[in-house]
């Protein structure tokens, strides 16, 4: 209001609490209070206002008290109740001699340090046997709640919980023998609850890859355990070098080097990854080596590693889900009819082909609505189903070209691929099944390629012609994945939509790729599992007289 004067809230006690850059704006804070206390004989290392230091008891009791005298000059006081201090046994009487009355607690077995162990062999192997029962607990926990919503139990697995032990992997090393115990809960409970079926060795090494990979990206704990360790010392050593002073090399030459070494990490898990992809290929049926070379395709995989969020429609019931899954690795799902109603025998296969039920036309018009409706938020002039205009004696060079008087694609923009609203794009859905018999010869991108072709002989030429527009097929399979002209599209889309929303080009476009993958993964199962029947009798054929002359005359007869 007007009348109203603005107030400022001054904060007292630093940055607002939920601001995401008070982490950044502490550790600029506590450079100084580091700086102060530095010692050449000790090796310090502070994550928010936790800090650590080691060397000789001497240097530890100096560090300490200069903590005390320079840490409220900075606002930081320490808090001796919850500070520890790990030594070895022989020295234990030194220490508790040395920090008499300073409050610290002292001990020779070990404390664990921002979730890792530090101490004595026996305390490290009592504190990881100690998680390993924890987490194993939580794993069959999760496996009963995905025995009614695998979805949100898998989520709750992949993008929480396997976090864990994940890190411990990372933070210590010689952990494989003692993860097993988990490795057995996750293969005869958890998985069987998520996805409907006992897995087998294979099976079990596939599930265990990323998702990018044709995975579920549930990892085998024992497995993943030491290459974990190994890749975390090849990240951190560049940063571990600076921070205990053993590299002369500016921070910008540090982040460098930094992201070089993450960089290589990624290159040697995409190999690795790859390899095993490779491996396992012979030891599946051919049936789900197909299906997992289209769970690989850009895409494919969006609907399982987006968070099942019902407000945006990424949410699945747990029949749905386990259908995705025998959709995803080419299993059978349970209780599908043995004879479809055109007579032939019922398989997902047939059932993404089979025109009964107009499941196939409800496919096309939901992706062809998605995107018209996400244009016409950034584009003009948009319609669905734009008739062409007729054509006066123009010649085409392909006779495949529609020359139709009532010829229509999917959707019209304008403006979409350039700024000149006045020059329209136009736009044709097809979607079709990679798993037909005719496409077996085929691999994935040849049989993409094919279908680009055929539109743009059917429409290309006269869009340009007779339009004087731009044509682009919009061609999809059923897995999720996008020819190369839709992926173009998508990209240009998801482009125009983070500018149009001011969002991040990559959040916008990982969105859009869940939308698409979430209604092609629908629409599929909607086709396996949606109710078909023969023909009715349609409005037209229904005459109301005849039908009610007929029934007067067999009451009087």
């Amino acid at each position: 209001r007007k009348k109203e004067r603005k107030k400022v809230l001054l904060s007292k006690e630093g940055v607002t609490q939920g601001d995401p850059l008070s982490m950044a704006i502490y550790a600029l804070a506590t450079l100084p209070l580091i700086d102060r206390v530095k010692q050449d004989s000790l090796t310090q290392a502070w994550f928010a206002d936790d800090s650590c230091g080691g060397a000789s008891l001497p240097s530890l009791h100096q560090w300490w008290l200069a903590l005390k005298a320079e840490g409220p000059k900075f606002g930081y006081f320490v808090n001796p109740p919850k500070t520890w201090l790990v030594v070895k046994d022989h020295q234990r009487q030194l220490a508790e001699k040395m920090f008499d009355g300073t409050g610290i607690n002292i001990t020779s077995a070990g404390r664990s340090l921002l979730g890792a162990p530090l101490g004595s062999a026996g305390f490290r192997l009592t504190y990881v046997q100690e998680q390993v029962a924890k987490w194993s607990a939580e794993v069959k926990e999760l496996a009963n709640i995905a025995t009614t919503q695998p979805h949100a139990a898998f989520s709750g697995f992949t993008h929480g919980l396997s976090s864990k032990w994940c890190y411990l992997s990372r933070a210590c090393n010689g952990l494989q023998p003692h993860l097993q115990p988990l490795e057995d809960t996750i293969r005869q409970k958890l998985l069987p609850a998520l996805t409907g079926r006992t897995v087998g060795d294979a099976e079990r090494n596939l599930l265990g890859l990323p998702a990018r990979f044709g995975g579920l990206g549930i990892p085998n704990p024992v497995e993943e355990a030491e290459p974990a360790h190994l890749r975390a010392i090849m990240t951190t050593t560049p940063l571990v070098k600076h921070i205990t002073g053993r590299s002369s090399e500016s921070v910008e030459e540090v982040f460098a080097h930094q992201a070089s070494a993450c960089a290589e990490v990624r290159n040697l898990l995409a190999t690795r990854f790859k390899d095993r992809v490779s491996s396992l290929r012979d030891s599946l049926p051919p049936t789900t080596q197909q299906a997992v070379t289209l769970a690989q395709e850009r895409g494919a995989s969006s609907w399982l590693t987006a968070l099942p969020m019902s407000g945006h429609g990424f949410d699945l019931s747990k029949s749905d889900f386990r259908d995705a899954l025998c959709l995803r690795y080419g299993w059978t799902p349970q209780r599908l009819h043995a004879q479809c109603v055109c007579g032939k025998p019922f398989s997902v296969e047939h059932s993404l082909c089979c025109s009964h039920g107009g499941f196939l036309g409800i496919r096309h018009n939901e992706v062809r609505d998605l995107l018209a409706n996400l244009l016409k938020e950034t584009c003009s002039n948009v319609s669905i189903e734009p008739v062409l205009q007729p054509l006066s004696g123009e010649t085409f060079r392909y006779r495949s070209t529609n020359t139709a008087a009532e010829a229509r694609l999917d959707i019209k923009a304008g403006g979409f691929w350039n700024n000149r609203r006045h020059e329209c794009a136009f736009f044709d859905v097809r979607i079709f099944n990679p798993h037909a018999p005719s496409y077996q010869h085929l691999s994935i991108q040849n049989t993409h390629r094919l279908h680009e072709r055929q539109k743009r002989r059917e429409y290309e030429e006269r869009v340009r012609e007779v339009e004087h527009g731009t044509f682009t097929p919009l061609v999809f399979d059923c897995a999720g994945g996008a020819a190369p002209a839709a992926t173009a599209f998508i990209k240009r889309l998801a482009s125009k939509l983070a500018e149009k929303r001011n969002t991040g080009y990559a959040d916008t476009i990982n969105w859009l790729r869940c939308r698409l993958s979430f209604a092609l993964l629908r629409c599929s199962i909607l086709c396996v599992r949606g109710a078909r029947s023969l023909r009715s009798r349609t409005s037209e054929d229904f005459q109301p007289d005849l039908a009610l002359a007929e029934s007067q005359a067999c009451r009087h007869s």
